[in-house]
């Protein structure tokens, strides 16, 4: 039940991020998003979750850059 919420803010920082022209190659503005990312995960509530924070943050902002046009789309 608490994943939902946390994917749902997790999508909208994402998709409020990559708008920056050219940001994936704006190393500053991926680590502030990896920073927001993580931040979220630490604050969710979901002890597995907060146990691999770094971790999934990490993985998270790798796939966002992979689905960049997606996100932007949907």
């Amino acid at each position: 039940a608490l994943l939902d919420p946390l994917s749902v803010r997790l999508v909208g920082i994402v998709r409020e991020a990559i708008t920056i022209v050219d940001f994936w190659r704006k190393p500053d503005q991926v680590r502030r998003l990896r920073a927001s990312i993580d931040t979220e995960l630490m604050v969710s509530g979901i002890g597995p979750v907060q146990d691999q924070h770094q971790r999934i943050s990490v993985e998270l902002t790798k796939l966002a850059e992979k689905r960049h046009s997606e996100l932007l789309r949907s």
